[in-house]
C-alpha cells in the first residue's frame, strides 16, 4: 500500500513519541520469532 492508502484507511492518525522499546521471544505453534513491542504517548489525535 502507499502511504496515501494507509492514511486513507486509517480509523484514527496520531501524532505521537515513542516513549519505551522491548524486544522479546513470541511462540506460536512450532515457530518462534523476536517482536519488538513499543509504546507511544499520543500527543495529538487527526
Amino acid at each position: 500500500m502507499s502511504f496515501a492508502e494507509i492514511v486513507a484507511a486509517a480509523d484514527t492518525i496520531v501524532v505521537a513519541e515513542a516513549i519505551d522499546a522491548r524486544a522479546e521471544w513470541v511462540t506460536s505453534g512450532a515457530s518462534r520469532a523476536i517482536v519488538t513491542r513499543v509504546t507511544f504517548r499520543v500527543s495529538d489525535t487527526l
